[in-house]
């Protein structure tokens, strides 16, 4: 198998890039935090810069894949969630291992890392 079919059936089973959105903003205090975590709503600080990550699945999303396949933009066909350091943490293709599951699985949950 290749490592392109490899890396595309990772990409299927995660979809972790397309079912989150990262909006910068400053750190959250106690009150909003609750507030925003109990709508699914988590906060993480990427070397001093805050974000919310908000879960929004893309209208164009299948179990198959993009509904736009090789006529979605550009920005989708270049984005590579290994080198995004916000969610190379749950990106399920690893470049080290070429494609090998990593362990656990994409999830949004509360709480800042």
């Amino acid at each position: 198998m290749s490592l392109n079919t490899k890396r595309r059936k990772l990409c299927l089973r995660c979809q972790a890039c397309c079912k989150l959105i990262y909006i910068p903003t400053s750190r959250p205090n106690r009150e909003n935090l609750k507030f925003y975590t109990a709508r699914g709503i988590r906060f993480i600080n990427n070397n001093g810069v805050f974000c919310a990550a908000v879960p929004s699945v893309c209208p164009q999303l299948t179990p198959q894949g993009c509904k736009m396949g090789d006529n979605r933009p550009e920005d989708c066909k270049a984005y590579d969630g290994r080198k995004d350091p916000l969610l190379k943490s749950v990106c399920l293709w690893d470049t080290k291992n070429q494609g090998v599951l990593k362990r656990g699985t994409p999830r949004v949950k509360g709480g800042l890392r």
